[in-house]
């Protein structure tokens, strides 16, 4: 009943877009009115409406309602099913007088969704006019309603892995083992001689989103750190793709991965992984003083003995400024703030070697958008400038190869000064300016989580096509990081195709069996030095 009546009443573009337009429009009303009331009450349940009630209470008008339209949802999970299924840390949800329980698992998203069509048989018989502000309101979240059960039906996807990765059998007899003596220069440095892993960025680093379900938005709040394309830990390279978890392969003892769900404070989460989600490079300096300080103070790492790799994105908030703060956020005070970070990693960390990714072209957003008006509504907040429309996708673009030109000149041999530290950009990112596509010519959206920004982690099926995908953000992210690792500097990839899954990960060249670096890429000879038994 609900279904016919939103699909007759409206196409569904126009669904989408009325639902994210007056939902802005009610969350400025609501800003305004406390602002006026000098009420610190929550904006949604300082209006007395069916809506708060709906928010607050699962079945709260169900007595309202016939029962041949009544959403009858299953058994709840025993105990033992929900250790089996696993479930969402809810301390990592935000604290809010709305009941965000319901958001919290997709049993009580759907009774959610539920409640949300059932008011709109309650406002259609009399209790709401639909010509108010709030009939609008409920009519349009009702059509949502009908959208995300939809997505709620289908299957999740699997995720992204490399099961069985091995090299051949001459590469596999020096490349997967430790040199034999600790190396003293950075540019003897075998992937197995990699005892740390650390990470700093924002919150793609921080992984915002990665595991959350596709008809999930609110769970784009949670950090699954241990999904991280650079430092997750979750599972192995067999089910999925990271850089800790390829890895792990050559050292199976690596410390300082992320696990699991939590912000950067939680040590049991994050370990290593200093990312904080709404980071800028300002923010760097910051985050890499913790670093340090958790490195010092854990009794794991021995700080002048081991070699560590120090994994560092950021950039998107910048830019998501920029148009604003044009002078704050520049190309070269880009550059300087990362600058700063690394040094500090430098005079503090010796035998460390820095892996700073490429910056991405954010004009790919709009292509995301383009006709997905929920999307880009939601990218209001979370990206501004993106929704600037004196801010073309050209000028976006152009702003980013600026970024991306400021990185590049970091490495003109700052951080080649000793043997036992360097920087290497890895910039995979640089020419891509579309995103992930589907067969069908549309954006992949099953590479992203549910806001359509942040990267996903597993495969899932694309909400606006009815072919189901298999692609997934952070472990397609990770594997193209990999291959550009391996690549010496100067021949390193500047593109990469997201959409093609068939490429595997690369081997370390037997040549020089060593991270690439400015100098070993140049002449790897002198650098050379027996393998370990």
């Amino acid at each position: 009943m609900v279904d016919f009546y939103c699909r007759s009443k409206f196409e569904k573009a126009d669904i989408l877009e009325q639902a994210a337009n007056l939902l802005i429009e009610l969350g400025k009303e609501k800003k305004r009115k406390v602002k006026e009331e000098k009420d610190t009450t929550s904006p949604i349940t300082s209006i007395k409406s069916p809506l708060s009630s709906i928010l607050s209470t699962p079945t709260s008008i169900s007595s309202s309602l016939p029962s041949s339209i009544l959403f009858t949802p299953p058994s709840p999970p025993t105990n033992d099913e929900k250790k089996e299924e696993g479930e969402i840390d809810k301390s990592q949800l935000p604290q809010s007088p709305v009941d965000l329980s319901l958001f919290a698992n997709p049993l009580l998203n759907q009774i959610f969704l539920a409640n949300l069509a059932q008011a709109l048989y309650v406002l259609e018989g009399g209790l709401g006019s639909f010509d108010s502000r709030e009939g609008r309101i409920m009519r349009t979240l009702c059509c949502i309603a009908v959208a995300l059960f939809s997505l709620a039906a289908a299957n999740d996807g699997k995720d992204y892995g490399i099961p069985n990765w091995k090299c051949d059998a001459e590469v596999m007899k020096s490349l997967f083992r430790r040199s034999k003596m600790v190396p003293e220069s950075v540019h003897s440095l075998r992937f197995a001689d990699i005892d740390v892993i650390a990470a700093l960025g924002d919150s793609l680093t921080a992984a915002n989103g990665a595991g959350a379900e596709v008809n999930d938005p609110v769970a784009v709040l949670i950090q699954y750190r241990g999904l991280a394309f650079g430092i997750g830990g979750d599972k192995s390279l067999d089910e999925h793709v990271t850089l800790a978890n390829i890895l792990r392969k050559f050292n199976p003892n690596l410390f300082g991965y992320s696990t699991g769900t939590g912000s950067a404070n939680v040590w049991k989460t994050a370990k290593l992984n200093a990312a904080i989600p709404g980071a800028e490079s300002s923010d760097l300096v910051g985050q890499a003083n913790d670093l340090i300080r958790r490195m010092k103070e854990h009794p794991e790492v021995d700080i002048k003995n081991q070699w560590k790799l120090v994994h560092i994105f950021i950039g998107g908030n910048d830019m998501c400024d920029w148009c604003d703060y044009p002078d704050v956020v520049s190309d070269q005070h880009f550059r300087d703030n990362i600058g700063k970070a690394v040094q500090i990693l430098k005079d503090n960390l010796p035998k460390t070697i820095v892996v700073l990714v490429g910056m991405l072209d954010l004009s790919l957003l709009r292509k995301i958008d383009k006709g997905k008006y929920f999307c880009d509504k939601l990218h209001t907040f979370e990206c501004p400038c993106e929704q600037e429309l004196n801010f073309p996708d050209d000028d976006i673009s152009a702003e980013c190869k600026k970024y991306m030109t400021a990185e590049q000149e970091l490495m003109d041999g700052r951080f080649d000064t000793t043997d036992d530290f360097t920087l290497v950009i890895q910039p995979f990112f640089e020419e891509i300016n579309s995103p992930p596509m589907t067969p069908d010519g549309e954006p992949d959206l099953s590479f992203f989580a549910p806001d359509c920004f942040h990267f996903s982690a597993y495969g899932k099926p694309c909400p606006f096509s009815s072919k189901p995908l298999s692609s997934s953000g952070h472990a397609v992210v990770a594997k193209t990081l990999w291959n550009n690792i391996v690549q010496p500097v100067g021949l390193k990839d500047r593109y990469a195709n997201l959409t093609d899954l068939s490429p595997t990960l690369a081997c370390p060249d037997k040549l020089c069996p060593f991270i690439r670096t400015t100098k070993n890429s140049v002449d790897c000879a002198p650098y050379m030095t027996p393998v370990g038994n």
